[in-house]
């Protein structure tokens, strides 16, 4: 069986925070509209968590993420993304298994 690499995101840890929502959607410009349409309540996150971190799901293609942060009293921080989760390629395609194979001498030692 292969295995893929999987990958997280992660924030530094905040102290007044005691959830985070996680984003995303495939790449496309306006990466602003996205982060207001997320501040208005317009998109679901692929994830909440109580610590500062979220798996990403096993996607395949090229996503944006975004993350918003929360407290207990339901208040909300304005939706963040970083210059490293724009565009972020996911390839969960292994390669191929190899297909051939030989045993070589290589001398006596």
């Amino acid at each position: 069986m292969s295995k893929i690499n999987q990958k997280k995101l992660v924030v530094d840890a905040n102290p007044a925070t005691d959830f985070w929502a996680w984003y995303q959607r495939p790449t496309a410009p306006d990466l602003d509209a996205w982060l207001a349409s997320i501040d208005a309540g317009q998109e679901t996150p692929f994830a909440t968590t109580t610590v500062p971190e979220a798996q990403i799901p096993e996607v395949e293609g090229e996503f944006d993420f975004a993350v918003v942060q929360g407290d207990d009293a339901g208040n909300l921080s304005d939706p963040t993304s970083f210059p490293a989760w724009a565009a972020v390629p996911l390839d969960l395609s292994p390669p191929p298994p190899a297909t051939g194979g030989q045993i070589v001498d290589v001398g006596i030692s």
